[in-house]
């Protein structure tokens, strides 16, 4: 596709109404003008496909050549800006769920009962929600491993 077809069709493209968003509002969901196809993305994700007894959380950056609020700085990578992603994926590589990082969370990601975990420690617990005692085995990065976390994992897997 050429360049300039590819910038018209964006012009056009819209995923929400830019006149229902008040830009004035400092607590507004950063993806809130996606979060609908975001969303649609998600449940085609876990629809088409059943994981297998292995499945596997972890992070993932995108690169950004844009402006946006929430992009991550990595000083040490050649391109220095991107975007992170928590994944939730099979042992194949087959993308089952994620989740955006876009800044201050913590108040979408306290789901759990145990509302005194770190947000490391509530990212895998969000994600394999749907999975718990049905007998998977969960495979994560040493980031989210925390004595917390194996507990609260053991205490599931028993009830």
């Amino acid at each position: 596709m050429a360049r300039h077809h590819f910038s018209t069709y964006c012009i056009f493209l819209h995923f929400a109404n830019n006149d229902t968003i008040d830009k004035q509002d400092m607590n507004r969901d950063s993806l809130g003008k996606i979060c609908d196809f975001l969303n649609l993305i998600k449940m085609q994700c876990t629809a088409v496909f059943q994981p297998g007894q292995d499945v596997c959380v972890d992070k993932s950056l995108i690169l950004l050549k844009g402006c946006l609020a929430f992009k991550q700085f990595i000083r040490t990578k050649q391109t220095r800006f991107r975007i992170k992603i928590f994944q939730w994926y099979t042992h194949n590589g087959i993308l089952l769920d994620f989740i955006v990082y876009h800044g201050n969370m913590s108040q979408e990601l306290l789901t759990t009962t145990e509302q005194e975990m770190l947000i490391s420690e509530q990212i895998p617990i969000m994600l394999m929600q749907r999975l718990l005692n049905k007998g998977h085995q969960l495979f994560i990065d040493s980031y989210y491993t925390s004595p917390r976390l194996d507990q609260y994992f053991y205490r599931a897997t028993l009830c």
